[in-house]
């Protein structure tokens, strides 16, 4: 979303039109310029135009439209038809709120946005009550989406994870109290003796290759992939890999977050180790000047092939982030962090077009067992 676009919705213009007023190289100069029907005729509506010519109304700030705009997926939180040009609709009126405040601003499709501004006799009218249910309720949801589109997607059998930080994962699966006995696989773990009964890991040799070598590998990767899947199921993760825009992601990211990134990472060793822990490799998805940053000890790699191939080089990969900085470096956006796993394939997360209505469906259980790892993937 580029500058112009920020601006024309900060104003009220729906985001069809922003579009295409952007796409025919017109900036607020250039509308400022417009009479009244001009605007019309460019499709601008009334209030926007009002707003536009008068600036009677300030803008919405830029990181507060931002922020909702992602926070409810670029989507109309009322139908959910991705596809559909949307509005920031103001829940209590400008006029009477004055107010700009995220609580008050809700997505809606143009079709939704003109059912909030009527009233019907013999049917439920869109009021201030059933948008703001319909915020809250898609927000939530939003916020499990992609954690929970990441879970399924490591299900399909040509997608696996590579690594898992295993430090920083069994402390975060403590952080979130997660109950390592409930945890897929930690019977067999014990039994074997990769785990002490607390679910802690067991040191491994450090005279191998990588961490997985072995013949009980199969029960210390299910064991660990379970404490990921019951980790991701707590936490709000947000998917960038189709948005990384430098002029968006400052208003939405913040240190502490956890991301997503799918698409060409370029790994390269920086020692000349091959053996044991300390074989230290950096990772970089960049594309659109956003350039996502970590680095990562190989000697955790989940498999042989994930240690000599799918973590070297140039690959398609998926990286699970916990951000440490967001800063601008000249004309590029820098974000920094700590991978938590990194995945083979999950091409399927290249693009968010997983939520309901449109794409595969995820489907939110509020009793569903955080622990389960799924089977299969049943998108359809």
């Amino acid at each position: 979303m580029n500058r112009s676009e920020r601006a024309f919705l900060a104003r009220g213009i729906d985001a069809g039109t922003a579009r295409r007023l952007v796409d025919a190289k017109m900036t607020l100069a250039d509308l400022k310029s417009k009479t009244l029907p001009e605007l019309t005729s460019l499709g601008v509506n009334s209030t926007a135009s009002s707003v536009i010519l008068n600036e009677n109304r300030p803008p919405i700030p830029a990181t507060i439209l931002t922020s909702v705009l992602f926070a409810n997926r670029f989507t109309c939180c009322v139908c959910r038809e991705h596809e559909k040009p949307i509005i920031l609709h103001h829940i209590v009126p400008w006029e009477e709120s004055r107010s700009h405040d995220a609580n008050n601003l809700a997505v809606l499709c143009l079709d939704d946005h003109g059912h909030a501004h009527s009233h019907k006799e013999l049917s439920r009218n869109l009021d201030r009550s059933a948008i703001l249910n319909a915020k809250q309720t898609w927000e939530e949801q939003v916020r499990r989406m992609d954690a929970e589109a990441i879970i399924r997607s490591s299900s399909v059998e040509y997608n696996s994870w590579a690594y898992f930080n295993h430090l920083r994962l069994f402390e975060l699966a403590e952080e979130l109290d997660v109950d390592f006995t409930r945890v897929t696989g930690f019977d067999n773990a014990l039994i074997l003796a990769l785990i002490f009964p607390d679910g802690a890991l067991r040191p491994r040799s450090s005279d191998t290759f990588y961490m997985y070598e072995g013949p009980e590998i199969l029960h210390l990767h299910r064991y660990t992939k379970g404490v990921m899947t019951a980790v991701l199921r707590r936490l709000v993760v947000f998917n960038i890999s189709d948005h990384l825009d430098r002029g968006d992601l400052p208003h939405v990211l913040a240190t502490g977050d956890f991301v997503f990134v799918q698409g060409a990472h370029s790994f390269k060793s920086l020692t000349k180790s091959h053996e044991g822990p300390g074989q230290t490799t950096r990772g970089v998805r960049q594309a659109n000047r956003v350039s996502v940053e970590f680095t990562f000890d190989n000697w955790e790699a989940l498999s042989s092939s994930a240690h000599s191939d799918w973590l070297s080089g140039t690959k398609r990969a998926g990286t699970l982030l916990h951000v440490r900085s967001v800063d601008r470096d000249v004309d590029r956006l820098v974000i920094r962090g700590t991978a938590i796993g990194i995945s083979n394939g999950y091409g399927d997360l290249k693009r968010r077009d997983y939520s309901p209505r449109f794409g595969r469906f995820i489907d939110f259980d509020p009793d569903e067992d955080p622990y389960e790892e799924l089977s299969d993937f049943d998108g359809a």
